[in-house]
């Protein structure tokens, strides 16, 4: 299995999207608009859980490895 490349963890009403690559850096920062608030450190960001599946599922379309953690 390859490294991943994002780590999901579902934190109740939001899920969090640790990137663990610089190819997850760059695909976020041209395709996701976030707002200050929504980083923890510079490498996690929280989302609404309502939208994290979709997200999600663009990450990996677009070829990033997602796994999901606790």
């Amino acid at each position: 299995m390859d490294d991943l490349d994002v780590e999901m963890s579902n934190c109740g009403s939001v899920a969090l999207f640790d990137l663990l690559t610089v190819r997850a850096r760059d695909w976020v920062a041209e395709n996701v608009n976030t707002d200050p608030w929504q980083w923890r450190g510079t490498c996690t960001f929280a989302v609404e859980y309502r939208y994290a599946r979709y997200l999600a599922t663009k990450m990996v379309e677009e070829g990033l490895n997602l796994g999901l953690g606790v």
